[in-house]
């Protein structure tokens, strides 16, 4: 089938040669050109790999003659039915749920594989029909398993077939581990290190589909990588994984739920994370509205909501206080006073006058995009007063930006205006009759004002403590159930293991779970020397109370970095062990 296009696309590159010289440019020779465009596209195509998938009522149709037992099914009906065992339709469950009908398909599955006629056309439509099998557990289907077995000794067949290495097989060739034990985990844990480059990543080449389950493995995979390292490798993530968010939008909320709960445990928790604020708001409101807080209780606990709030508090406070204090410029001294209760604000808003709300100035019109959502008019009053409106403990605090304002008290049962409100009155919030206090800003207020909020049970805030150990149930809600021991293994992945000729540690896995993994190890070792294309010697001497050996001394080969996140370990003279 390779020598066949590529012959096609030679003999059409030298046809369309030999006219473009023959031929007048001013007649014909667009014709050709575009003749020669294609041939290279089909050419690409083919050194690519991905082939499309074929028409939905062509696939079912075939996938009816064979559930109606026809004798008489071609070469291209089952080409049309690889790509299409996993969907359901007609009523019917779909092939692979289907054992029955999947008999018939693995049986000339098989048959091909073992004659070596299995189509690359046909390897990807069961490809697809692999990823594209709906649920997160596709495992807990026997036919599923199988079909996965015939994938990994399907390629095998097609890489002997081909009469030169192309790009797909040998970036496919590197991931054999989406037909192992634990598909989507060396991807995920390839890409979290470092993003692969257009090209080299499996997707490329593979159909699979945005609703796959490997992506939610490969994602919920890295989710968890975020609560094994430490804070500076942390912050140097941030950004790539925010990006996953766009990539795989029906992973949003998890990947930003699990992002701000690592941030949440680190030591900047404290310092608002600009783009995670934005992120939040835009993804479920402000955690300050009543009518979107439970948006956020079902993503995230209780402290990463606190987190949150702190952040939008202590920016609210900053702006009001230094932005729109107008002429009078910045309110050093009630800024630091609000300051020392930013930790138990549970609400902010900025109320903007006219001028405010008007200004075109740079600073202004920044302040109103980032804060569409949460900020709020004043319809009445000097244009030039602003609002600032806090909720401490059971009070809420209405502060002016305005000289000669006092801070008006209200208590949160009789508050006389309505928070989430996008438009105020002056008088609404200066209800004498209402405030059951009002701090005048004159000689000593803080002090003052200290001992009314004392008298109201609210204290400044703490000392400073270090985020809180991060426990397990926080990241392992990220870790798909059915994670084998060595994929979620949190101490494996975080610091390279060293060739040493001293005794190794004694490990704290039992001796029976470390023979399984390092089975386990093994077994995907050998499958990924069997896809090299230069032979790998290989020693065994377990039974004899030795180690396993892959005799090679590169140690900057894509095996050599595979062979690492199995466990092996690397001596310059000799090669990987394990043991």
């Amino acid at each position: 089938m390779t020598s066949a296009l590529e012959l096609l696309s030679q003999r059409m590159s030298q046809a369309t040669n030999f006219f473009t010289h023959a031929v007048d440019n001013r007649s014909n020779s667009g014709a050709f050109v575009r003749l020669a465009a294609t041939a290279n596209r089909l050419a690409t195509q083919f050194d690519q790999g991905k082939e499309r998938q074929p028409a939905a009522e062509l696939r079912r149709d075939a996938i009816r003659r064979l559930r109606a037992g026809s004798s008489e099914l071609t070469r291209r009906d089952w080409k049309l039915i690889s790509w299409g065992i996993s969907e359901s339709f007609d009523d019917q469950p779909s092939v692979l749920e289907d054992p029955h009908v999947f008999h018939k398909v693995d049986q000339y599955v098989e048959a091909q594989i073992q004659n070596s006629t299995l189509t690359r056309n046909a390897w990807f439509g069961l490809t697809y029909s692999y990823f594209a099998y709906p649920g997160d557990s596709p495992e807990n289907n026997p036919c599923w398993q199988q079909l996965r077995q015939q994938l990994s000794r399907g390629f095998l067949g097609l890489r002997h077939q081909q009469k030169r290495e192309h790009r797909w097989l040998a970036v496919i060739s590197q991931h054999l581990d989406l037909f192992g034990d634990n598909p989507g985990y060396q991807l995920a844990d390839i890409t979290f290190d470092q993003p692969l480059q257009e090209g080299a990543a499996p997707q490329d080449y593979l159909p699979v589909p945005e609703n796959s389950w490997l992506w939610q493995r490969v994602i919920h995979r890295q989710l968890s990588r975020l609560f094994e390292i430490d804070d500076n490798f942390f912050e140097q993530r941030i950004d790539q994984i925010v990006a996953l968010m766009t990539q795989h939008k029906r992973f949003s909320d998890d990947i930003l739920a699990a992002i701000l709960s690592r941030y949440a445990h680190s030591a900047k928790r404290d310092i608002a994370h600009p783009d995670l604020k934005e992120k939040s708001i835009e993804a479920w409101g402000s955690p300050q509205i009543k009518s979107t807080k439970n948006r956020w209780t079902v993503h995230v606990d209780d402290d990463v909501c606190k987190m949150v709030l702190r952040w939008f508090a202590k920016d609210d406070l900053e702006h009001f206080f230094k932005l729109l204090q107008g002429e009078s410029g910045v309110d050093q001294a009630r800024l630091d006073f609000w300051l020392r209760y930013v930790d138990q604000m549970n609400f902010t808003k900025i109320v903007m006058g006219q001028d405010a709300a008007s200004d075109r100035s740079p600073d202004f019109v920044e302040f109103r995009e980032k804060n569409k959502l949460r900020s709020s008019q004043l319809t009445s009053g000097p244009r030039e007063n602003n609002a600032f409106i806090m909720q401490i403990a059971g009070c809420y605090f209405v502060e002016f930006s305005g000289t000669g304002n006092a801070c008006y008290v209200y208590p949160l049962s009789g508050v006389p205006f309505n928070p989430d409100s996008r438009h105020f009155r002056l008088d609404e919030l200066k209800d004498q009759l209402a405030a059951t206090d009002r701090l005048l800003h004159m000689s000593n207020w803080q002090q003052k004002a200290d001992v009314v909020l004392s008298r109201l049970g609210i204290a400044p805030n703490g000392a400073v403590t270090s985020p809180a150990p991060i426990s397990p149930s926080v990241w392992s809600k990220w870790t798909p159930k059915n994670a084998a021991t060595i994929a979620a293994s949190p101490t494996a992945r975080i610091k390279p293991v060293v060739a040493s000729t001293k005794e190794a540690p004694k490990s704290s896995i039992p001796t029976n779970e470390k023979q399984k993994l390092i089975a386990k190890a093994i077994e995907a070792a050998l499958f990924m020397i069997e896809c090299q294309p230069e032979q790998i010697k290989t020693q065994d001497y377990r039974e004899s109370g030795g180690a396993f050996w892959v005799i090679t001394f590169d140690e900057t080969t894509e095996l050599a970095k595979q062979l690492r996140r199995l466990g092996f370990r690397f001596v310059p003279s000799r090669g990987f062990w394990i043991n």
